[in-house]
């Protein structure tokens, strides 16, 4: 899908080259002020950090260490999920467990005092420790990127490794959290499918053109890598058929003065959502993260918007009928999608992709195959009278309809096959990625 045509933002200055030679850890220069660069990219891992601990439970655990050439026992910051959910507490690696060239020394246990570590005692605590709990999780990201950079030494994000086991319903892919420099946008955009993969159980489905739909709560939202820019840009239709453009006006704007990421703009009759993640470098989680969270919002915002200036947004798929016992009005983004990828490879569609692009969502499918029915009952009811009225320009839009209906009923019900035959997959939270994919508030 192109948003050249409603709403496209000009291009950002193109992000500056990394710089070459980054130091490796505990080699960083406390004098020379780090690259612009460099900076965006602690601060992308650390907002990418602090989503990841929003997420964790009980037993959760995330382990970040410095990656070394050899099997030297180098420098690394821990993460464990208190019991009761009583927070989060973060660890720093003792110097009685690291090789003596990668020892923290007095300097820097001092900083790690000064920054409110307990230090070791007995053997239930053997490295400092901090605990956290409620708003103040969030705090440890912060934290962690400063004994990163502080006390351990090293250079850029890209130079860090993690790991860590997790419980069943809480565990956290460790790779989401690996810096990876593109080189190049069919780079990024390779790192971008790999990313996404787990939310289809497979490779992510692309329109025409190149775009990646993703069905967000009750939103579709398209991905997209910038050719010329380090940049991943999502944006979604909010609000379609606007019958008052004045007061879309006035809503974007107090929209845009209070949202933290997503830009809203209105396009012709329609308004806007997108929101750029700069990707230099890339971090899956960051990406996972803005799109659970531009879900979130959009699931908040978009009927109340609507209502308000006189526009329809996506619908589920029990939208209420119209008047005249109509079609039902509203495209489920399930729908939308798989019409968009048929119409651009006719016969493309086959059971395992519909069964992807749904989520995996047997209950889903099933309201699905129930709208797509009643579709195509309406429009061969509408035929009907058209051809009794001798209105045949519309007795054959509405065979083309009902056809269309007929078709999207049967690769559902294909897809409902899959559904039932197979184990749904999990998302990286241990949820069912049906219910991950469509529901979730946040993590996707």
């Amino acid at each position: 899908m192109d948003p050249a045509a409603e709403g496209q933002t000009p291009d950002h200055d193109t992000a500056t080259n990394a710089a070459d030679g980054a130091a490796p850890a505990n080699g960083g220069s406390a004098d020379d002020a780090p690259p612009v660069d460099v900076e965006r990219a602690w601060e992308q891992f650390t907002e990418a950090l602090g989503g990841a601990l929003a997420q964790f439970g009980p037993e959760s655990i995330l382990i970040i260490d410095t990656a070394a050439d050899d099997d030297a026992a180098t420098p690394f910051v821990q993460f464990a999920g208190l019991d009761d959910d009583r927070g989060v507490r973060m660890e720093v690696s003792d110097d009685k467990f690291l090789d003596p060239a990668h020892h923290l020394g007095d300097d820097g246990h001092e900083q790690l005092r000064a920054l409110g570590f307990t230090a070791p005692h007995g053997d239930e605590h053997p490295n400092p420790y901090l605990d956290r709990e409620g708003e103040g999780i969030g705090e440890l990201a912060t934290i962690a990127a400063r004994v990163l950079r502080e006390v351990i030494g090293v250079a850029h994000p890209s130079q860090l490794q993690s790991g860590g086991p997790g419980s069943p319903d809480a565990e956290l892919d460790p790779s989401l959290l690996v810096a990876v420099q593109a080189q190049g946008a069919d780079h990024l955009r390779q790192l971008v499918d790999e990313a996404l993969t787990p939310l289809f159980d497979g490779p992510p489905p692309h329109d025409a053109d190149g775009d990646i739909p993703v069905v967000a709560g009750s939103s579709l939202v398209f991905v997209r890598v910038r050719p010329n820019q380090p940049v991943i840009e999502l944006f979604s239709i909010l609000v379609q058929n606007v019958a008052n453009p004045q007061q879309a006006a006035i809503e974007t704007t107090i929209l845009n003065r209070d949202a933290d990421f997503i830009r809203y703009l209105v396009a012709g009759d329609r308004i806007l959502a997108r929101v750029c993640v700069p990707a230099f470098p890339f971090l899956p989680i960051q990406l996972r993260w803005m799109l659970g969270e531009m879900a979130r919002t959009l699931d908040e915002v978009d009927d109340d918007l609507a209502l308000r200036v006189g526009g329809t947004v996506w619908r589920d798929p029990q939208a209420v009928e119209g008047g005249d016992g109509g079609p039902i009005v509203g495209v489920h983004p399930a729908v939308a999608t798989l019409r968009e990828l048929e119409a651009e490879t006719p016969g493309s569609v086959d059971a395992d992709l519909a069964a992807r692009v749904c989520g995996h969502d047997q209950n889903l499918i099933l309201r699905l195959i129930d709208w797509a029915g009643n579709q195509e009952e309406a429009w061969r009811k509408t035929r009907e009278e058209a051809l009794q009225a001798q209105d045949g320009d519309t007795a054959e839009t509405a065979k083309e309809q009902a056809d269309q209906a007929e078709h999207t009923a049967s690769i559902l019900r294909r897809a409902l096959r899959v559904v039932v035959t197979n184990h749904p997959p999990t998302g990286p939270d241990g949820t069912p990625l049906g219910t991950s994919a469509y529901n979730a508030p946040g993590y996707l």
